[in-house]
C-alpha cells in the first residue's frame, strides 16, 4: 500500500508536519517546517492538536510506511527562536518532534518494525482517524481474523492517540495467559471487570464466578445462560471428599505436628462412620497394639478418600487423641492422658472451634446427593452455561473464601477434559484469598501454570497486587491497571509497563486504566464503558 491510498479521502498535504532529521533504532527526530503546521486544525470533521504529544504520525519511506507516536515536542532555545516567538513570526520557528516508531505497514496491517528504521529526510504526516483505527485493528499480535463470536465489543474507549475510538478485543487476546485487573478502592476496577464479564456472557463464553461476599448476586440473576449455586443451601459437599491440604487451609495448620494430628483425627472419625458409629474413636485405656492394628487394617482395606465422617466431632477427637503410651506400671502399653500433648494440640482445637463458631461452615458439609457441589461442577463442565457460586451464606471471612476457592479450582483442574468447553474463573479481590503462600490454593496455582493446556484461565482482580503471590503474578499475560497509590503495588507491575505508563498510574481518573498484554503491540490508555449489570458494591455517600 502506498501513502496516497491511506489518505485517499483527504489532501495529505494538509496533514504534513516535516522531515526526519535524525534516526536511531527506536526513535527519530522530525524537524517541522514551521510552527504554523502545528497549530490546531479541523480537517473533514477531525479536530487535530499537533502541538501536543501522544498522537500518531505516518512516515513515508522507500521500504514502506512506518507509524510513529509523538512522545516529545520542543522548540530549541536560541536567540533567533526567542526573537521569532517575541514577534509571533511562526514561519521562522521550526519545532522538533521526537517520535517513537511503533509499527510498519505490511499487507494492510501494522506489524512491529523490528530492526527496520525510517530514513533521513522522510516526510512525516499526522495520522487520520482511519489510520488510527487501522492501527488499533492491528494491535492483536496473536488472534487476528478470528470469528466475531470471540470479540468483546466496545468494552472501553481508547484515549492513547489523541482521539477517542471504541475498543474491542478478542477474548483470547486478554485471557491467553490469564487476566489481572488491579486498582485502588473506587478506581473503577469493578466497572471494567463487569464490562468484560457482561460481554463474555453476551458472546456465550463460559465462566465460573466465585463470589465470597455475595456482591454479584444480582448481576446474573436474570441471565438464562448463567446457573447459580448458593453454598450451604443449594450446594453442599460430603466432608469425606475434602482433601487434607484443603482441611489444612481451612484450619490454618502449621507444618509441624498439627497437619499429622488433623489427618489422624479425620481417619479415626472415618473408621467410626464406616462402622455406623456417630461418635469419637476412643483410645484412652486401650492397648496400643490393638489400636494400631485396627487402624492400619482399616486404612489398607478402604479408600479413605471416599469415606465420609462427622466433621463436627473433630475437636472432641483431637482431645481424645491427646494421649501417650505408658511405658511402665499397670497401664504399660496402654494409652493414658498426657497434659503436654493436650497443650500442644490446644491451638488446633481452639482454631477448629473458632472457625465453626464464627462461620456457618458446618451447613456446607452434607452428603445429600441432590445438593452435591461436585455434581454441579460436573454439569458445568458438560454444558455451555456459566456458573455463579455464592459463598456468602457460609460467612465472609477470607479463610472460608480460600477454602472454597481451593476446593473448586482443584476439582475443575483435575476433572476437566479437552472435550469440555474452555472457560475462565473469576475471583474478585483475589489477594484476600491467596496472600498466604503456605496455604495457597493448589488448584489455582496449577491453573496458573498449566491451565492453558486444559482450557482453564484465570480472571482476577485486586486492590493490592503486592499481596498476590509471585507464583500467580508471574503467569499473568494481561494486566489492566487502574489508579494505584502504593509504591509497592506499582513496583509489582514494573515488568508490564513502560516508565511513562508507570508515571501515569497514580493520576488516573475513575474508570481509566492502562492495558498491558503480551499479545498487544503496546500498552493502551483506556476509559472503560460502564456495564449494564447490577452490582451491589457501589460506594455509598454521606
Amino acid at each position: 500500500m502506498k501513502i496516497d491510498e491511506l489518505y485517499h479521502n483527504y489532501n495529505k498535504e494538509e496533514f504534513y508536519l516535516g522531515r526526519v532529521s535524525q534516526v536511531t533504532l527506536d526513535y527519530c527526530l522530525v524537524q517541522a517546517e514551521n510552527l504554523t503546521l502545528l497549530q490546531t486544525k479541523i480537517i473533514s470533521n477531525q479536530e487535530i492538536f499537533p502541538k501536543t504529544i501522544n498522537y500518531l504520525v505516518v512516515i513515508n519511506d522507500e521500504r514502506g510506511i512506518f507509524l510513529g507516536k509523538v512522545i516529545k515536542s520542543q522548540i530549541r532555545n536560541t536567540t533567533a527562536t526567542h526573537d521569532a516567538l517575541l514577534y509571533d513570526d511562526r514561519q521562522h520557528i521550526c519545532p522538533e518532534l521526537t517520535i517513537k516508531i511503533v509499527g510498519l505497514l505490511q499487507k494492510n496491517q501494522f506489524r512491529l518494525p523490528n530492526n527496520n528504521t525510517v530514513g533521513l529526510t522522510n516526510k512525516v504526516y499526522i495520522a487520520t482517524s482511519e489510520i488510527t483505527k487501522l492501527y488499533l485493528d492491528s494491535f492483536d499480535l496473536m488472534y487476528r481474523n478470528y470469528s466475531h463470536d470471540n470479540i468483546l465489543d466496545d468494552v472501553a474507549i481508547v484515549k492513547s492517540f489523541g482521539t477517542q475510538l471504541q475498543f474491542s478485543t478478542n477474548i483470547n487476546t486478554i485471557f491467553d495467559r490469564h487476566l489481572l485487573i488491579v486498582g485502588a478502592t473506587n478506581s473503577g476496577k469493578s466497572t471494567s471487570a463487569l464490562r468484560i464479564l457482561e460481554e463474555a456472557r453476551r458472546k456465550n463464553k463460559k465462566f465460573i464466578l466465585i463470589d465470597p461476599t455475595g456482591e454479584y448476586h444480582q448481576s446474573f440473576s436474570k441471565c438464562e445462560n448463567v446457573e447459580s449455586i448458593d453454598l450451604g443451601n443449594s450446594g453442599t459437599i460430603d466432608p469425606g471428599k475434602i482433601k487434607l491440604n484443603q482441611w489444612k487451609t481451612l484450619f490454618q495448620t502449621n507444618e509441624n505436628s498439627q497437619g499429622p494430628e488433623l489427618m489422624q483425627a479425620i481417619n479415626e472419625l472415618k473408621f467410626q462412620y464406616k462402622h455406623g458409629k456417630n461418635e469419637i474413636y476412643p483410645k484412652l485405656g486401650r492397648n496400643f497394639t490393638d489400636v494400631e492394628m485396627e487402624l492400619n487394617t482399616f486404612e489398607i482395606e478402604n479408600d479413605l478418600d471416599n469415606l465420609s465422617f462427622n466433621q463436627q466431632l473433630l475437636e472432641s477427637q483431637i482431645i481424645a487423641d491427646s494421649v501417650k503410651i505408658a511405658n511402665y506400671g499397670k497401664n504399660e502399653g496402654k494409652y493414658v492422658n498426657d497434659s503436654f500433648i493436650r497443650n500442644t494440640n490446644e491451638w488446633l482445637i481452639q482454631k477448629i472451634k473458632y472457625i465453626r463458631r464464627t462461620t456457618k461452615i458446618d451447613i456446607f458439609f452434607n452428603n445429600d446427593p441432590n445438593k452435591n457441589l461436585f455434581q454441579s461442577l460436573d454439569e458445568f463442565l458438560g454444558n455451555n452455561k456459566s456458573l455463579y457460586v455464592d459463598i456468602s451464606t457460609l460467612g465472609s471471612s477470607d479463610i472460608i473464601g480460600s477454602f472454597i476457592i481451593d476446593i473448586i479450582s482443584e476439582y475443575l483442574f483435575e476433572t476437566k477434559t479437552v472435550e469440555n468447553k474452555g472457560f475462565f474463573i473469576y475471583i474478585d479481590e483475589a489477594h484476600r484469598y491467596l496472600r498466604d503462600k503456605d496455604t495457597l490454593a493448589m488448584g489455582l496455582e496449577n491453573i496458573a501454570r498449566e491451565g492453558r493446556k486444559k482450557g482453564i484461565f484465570l480472571f482476577l482482580t485486586s486492590q493490592s497486587p503486592k499481596d498476590v503471590p509471585d507464583t500467580i503474578v508471574s503467569q499473568i499475560g494481561s494486566v489492566i491497571v487502574h489508579r494505584l497509590t502504593s509504591e509497592e503495588d506499582i513496583y509489582t507491575l514494573r515488568n508490564y509497563l513502560s516508565k511513562d505508563a508507570i508515571a501515569k498510574i497514580n493520576s488516573l481518573n475513575k474508570g481509566e486504566a492502562i492495558l498491558s498484554s503480551i499479545n498487544l503491540l503496546e500498552n493502551l490508555f483506556l476509559k472503560f464503558n460502564k456495564s449494564t449489570l447490577p452490582h451491589s458494591n457501589n460506594t455509598q455517600l454521606l
